[in-house]
């Protein structure tokens, strides 16, 4: 059944130039395709995969049979995929240059083969994929060393000298590439610095794990990989002005180097993204706003042939900064299609966003009707997180996502809800080790709320308010007000205004 799945995800994933050229290369399959040819048609005709009704509509297929066919199909869409990449993917070319070296090598030309792995290191070279390299001149090297082709002498000691130098940088990239991924892994687990000792951690586990460099000596790959290693690690502490500064580094990084823009789109869109999240944190309106609408430009740009991973993670960046932009703006309610838009988006998940993903989104439009007095909606979405079975993931989000449930039910009157959630979530924020001093006034008010005067809780509103901007000037505690503006909704209960118009006023 999973073989299936991944099957039929596949073909319908093709486009229909990718369609035309599976049908024309199965056509010359002769007899032997016509089983794969077969299941591939039924399966793009109905959309899906009855094994039942197949077999029963193609009998000279037997069930023992199916399973081979399948998998047959699988190898045969990818190989007809992998055959018009070659013109979108110069990487998928270089390999192809290592493979025909293969042959030749086989066929015992060796002079030809060394051609082709001449052919492979250029293109390498040119879209700065020193593996490859590497691995045509690992190959390079065993063709010299067992085989007389006339050029042994003068080529020892070159090939010696430059698959070491090759196989440093090869190191040096794989130490940059991992401080990044392991450092974008501990965020996805813990989240922000919360206090002295996690920055403490934080700062020795990025040192730790920095390679020695100088920075003039760097090739593009890992100068994408360092940048890429200080966006994560000042994000992490908070420290936004450095997070934007090796964001627009790993930005400008493409124009510096314009021919990388269509070898590594991925990196390029995601540098256009972690620029925006930077402004986004430091409320840098207009500045967000002309990223911004480089990022719709890109999305929009039919120019560019833009692959299936591409268009969803364009896709992802624009719902997560068309979101942002909502809290940047306080477009609480004039956004209401776009609103309504990412609402259905999350709904059917039509790219397949992971969990950590979804439970971010859950938590932002949770705040969103908040921020509009919509309670039912806002905790419709809340309890998307709260139900949910793995609290590993994004402990940060599923903390606050309690406490803005808490306060969300102090607004609807729930008293009894919160007297017996209350003792719940205080437990799940020790276990998670997220207490904070925030946590607790909001804690403290809400027991208390109980037992106050409900047609004089000014004096109560304000005494809070008092004591979160007294938290404040602690750095550490600021974090709380990045998922909730706590003072504008406090201002909205003094002044007897909505929460979108206090936002406004201190802004």
């Amino acid at each position: 059944m999973q073989k299936s799945s991944k099957l039929i995800k596949l073909i319908r994933s093709l486009s229909k130039g990718e369609k035309r050229n599976f049908k024309i290369l199965s056509a010359k399959s002769g007899r032997k395709g016509k089983n794969y040819v077969t299941l591939y048609d039924w399966i793009e005709k109905k959309g899906s995969l009855d094994e039942v009704k197949f077999l029963s509509a193609n009998q000279s297929i037997k069930p023992t049979q199916l399973p081979n066919i399948k998998n047959n199909l699988y190898r045969q869409i990818l190989k007809s995929i992998r055959e018009i990449s070659k013109d979108n993917y110069e990487e998928i070319r270089t390999r192809e240059y290592f493979d025909f070296a293969k042959i030749l090598y086989s066929k015992g030309d060796y002079a030809s083969a060394l051609e082709y792995l001449s052919k492979a290191k250029k293109l390498g070279a040119k879209i700065k994929k020193s593996t490859l390299i590497f691995l045509a001149t690992d190959f390079e090297k065993q063709i010299e060393t067992q085989h007389i082709t006339g050029s042994m002498s003068k080529k020892a000691a070159q090939l010696a000298d430059y698959s070491s130098q090759l196989l440093k940088e090869i190191n040096l990239t794989n130490a940059f590439s991992n401080l990044s991924l392991l450092l974008y892994g501990r965020y996805l687990k813990k989240g922000f610095a919360k206090n002295e000792y996690d920055e403490q951690k934080l700062s020795e586990f990025f040192y730790d794990h920095l390679p020695e460099f100088e920075i003039h000596e760097l090739d593009f790959t890992q100068l994408l990989h360092l940048y890429q290693s200080y966006v994560w690690y000042n994000y992490m502490l908070r420290n936004y002005a450095e997070n934007f500064k090796y964001a627009l580094k790993w930005y400008n990084l493409f124009n510096q180097f314009p021919e990388m823009r269509d070898i590594e789109r991925t990196h390029y869109i995601k540098s256009l993204h972690n620029i925006l999240s930077a402004l986004f944190a430091a409320d840098k309106q207009d500045k967000f706003l002309d990223y911004y609408n480089k990022l719709v430009d890109l999305a929009e740009d039919d120019s560019n042939a833009w692959n299936t991973n591409e268009l969803n993670m364009l896709s992802l960046f624009s719902f997560i900064h068309g979101i942002n932009k909502i809290f940047l703006l306080v477009e609480y309610r004039s956004a209401e299609n776009e609103i309504n838009n990412y609402q259905e988006i999350i709904q059917n998940n039509p790219h397949n966003w992971d969990n950590s993903r979804l439970v971010v989104f859950y938590y932002k439009l949770g705040c969103v009707f908040f921020g509009r007095g919509d309670y039912e909606k806002t905790l419709y979405w809340l309890n998307r997180i709260i139900n949910e079975t793995r609290t590993d993931n994004k402990e940060d989000i599923q903390c606050f996502a309690r406490i803005l449930s808490l306060i969300t039910h102090y607004e609807l009157g729930n008293d009894l809800h919160i007297s017996y959630q209350i003792i719940s979530v205080y437990r799940f924020l020790l276990k998670m080790k997220q207490l904070g001093k925030v946590q607790r006034a909001i804690f403290n008010f809400l027991r208390k709320s109980v037992k106050f005067d409900k047609g004089n809780m000014i004096p109560e509103f304000q005494a809070l308010k008092d004591e979160l901007i007294e938290i404040t000037e602690d750095a550490y505690e600021r974090r709380a007000f990045m998922y909730l503006d706590l003072l504008s909704w406090l201002d909205s209960k003094i002044m007897n205004i909505t929460m979108i118009e206090a936002i406004r006023i201190n802004r």
